[in-house]
């Protein structure tokens, strides 16, 4: 009978991580939706799709879906051969610690990968996408506009199914 007391006390830490364990997906699931959609550049040359990571739910990547031809024909004279269909995010996670999504970009007019930070803005409509280079020395950030239909994408060359 004395081994009684010693359970009980052991039960409501293991109720809590329970409880946690059970509730926490639906937490980090909640910013996903503050990042997918379709979204523009500050130029309105490329506009990108971004979706959860075929094969990694919980990270983000972001597709060209349409380009102007001036952004095509940059990105092919930097070695970029089809810019419409080119990941630019990859695998973006989020961190919860400054509520931003890091992961890599790829920039097809200097063509490489680089560190990438995506801080979506307050309201919903607009996002930070901010790739550096040589440790953090060297950045570009632009300011992403998300656009709500496929309208968005007239006056740009789209990708054939």
């Amino acid at each position: 009978m004395q081994k009684a007391p010693m359970i009980k006390p052991l039960l409501r830490p293991l109720l809590v991580l329970t409880l946690l364990a059970v509730t926490a997906p639906s937490f980090a699931q909640a910013p996903m939706a503050d990042v997918i959609g379709r979204w523009v550049n500050p130029k309105k040359t490329a506009v990108v799709d971004t979706a959860p990571c075929p094969g990694a739910p919980d990270k983000l990547c972001g597709t060209v879906v349409c380009a102007s031809p001036h952004a095509i024909e940059k990105a092919r004279e930097k070695g970029t051969a089809s810019l419409v269909g080119t990941q630019l995010l990859e695998k973006l996670e989020y961190r919860a610690s400054d509520k931003r999504w890091r992961g890599k970009v790829f920039v097809p007019d200097f063509p490489g990968r680089f560190g990438a930070v995506m801080t979506p803005m307050p309201g919903g409509d607009k996002a930070e996408v901010k790739g550096c280079a040589f440790a953090g020395l060297i950045c570009k950030r632009q300011m992403w506009e998300r656009v709500s239909t496929a309208k968005q994408c007239s006056g740009f060359l789209r990708k054939e199914d």
